[in-house]
């Protein structure tokens, strides 16, 4: 769909390739190529991008980059991996991407039903396992229905704070670390971090994924041993991320 819909903007645009790794995606994909008649300008790679190579998948390397391999906290679905392998691989320098950019946000929050429904033991038959937090919490989604209609559960407790800024025009850095201060605008019991992002599809167009019309869902990642805060204090967080691991990590300071 993206190549198809390329090759609608511009007349201009001779050569495309498009790539699906999925053998019965591939060949639907295929066939509605044919059906609509671009055939002969979409060239349908049976691999992932990050498997291309220019001299056998491509002529020749290119002049712009299309893909949506953005998750709900932009890094899980491989976007660090597929893009760092186009610009080593399979993109002239100063090629366009889209999107450009994307910035990952939180906000502190108090919301007791999330906390219930993402609670996990500190130790499972005797054994330590708080390490294993970050990596599960991550497959809790905030419930989209519920944050689209009324957020009557949730209340925001800090100011909104930059985590991670993803620059796709360049090579990502495959693994960072930030300490945060968190403001707290009101008081109550933070339970957790709700993560979204901002997205820059190019100059103009941005996508917020806070917003109810958007199609990402923000996640919400419990911070275990809840925290009474009044406004006006602080509370310090570590946010990290690696390439490859499909989750951000949060801990208390």
């Amino acid at each position: 769909l993206l190549a198809m819909i390329c090759a609608r903007a511009s007349s201009n645009i001779n050569e495309i390739t498009a790539c699906e790794v999925n053998p019965v995606v591939a060949d639907l994909c295929e066939q509605t190529i044919k059906d609509n008649e671009l055939d002969k300008r979409i060239k349908l790679i049976r691999k992932k991008s990050t498997n291309m190579f220019v001299g056998h998948d491509m002529n020749e390397r290119a002049d712009m980059l299309v893909c949506e391999v953005i998750a709900d906290n932009v890094i899980s679905e491989g976007m660090i991996k597929t893009i760092n392998h186009a610009h080593d691989q399979l993109l002239n320098d100063g090629a366009t991407l889209i999107p450009k950019r994307a910035c990952l946000y939180g906000v502190l929050i108090q919301d007791k039903t999330l906390s219930d429904l993402t609670y996990f033991p500190d130790d499972v038959n005797g054994f330590k396992v708080p390490s294993m937090k970050s990596v599960l919490n991550d497959n809790i989604f905030y419930p989209s229905e519920e944050f689209a209609r009324t957020q009557e559960s949730t209340t925001y407790l800090s100011n909104h704070f930059e985590l991670f800024d993803f620059n796709f025009t360049r090579r990502v850095n495959t693994q960072d670390e930030k300490l945060i201060t968190c403001a707290i605008a009101n008081e109550g019991e933070v339970h957790g971090i709700l993560l979204y992002f901002t997205l820059n599809v190019d100059d103009d167009i941005v996508i917020n994924s806070l917003d109810s019309t958007s199609c990402w869902i923000p996640k919400f990642i419990p911070l275990h041993g809840g925290k009474k805060v009044q406004k006006g204090d602080e509370l310090k967080l570590k946010c990290s991320y690696t390439s490859g691991l499909p989750f951000i990590n949060v801990e208390w300071l």
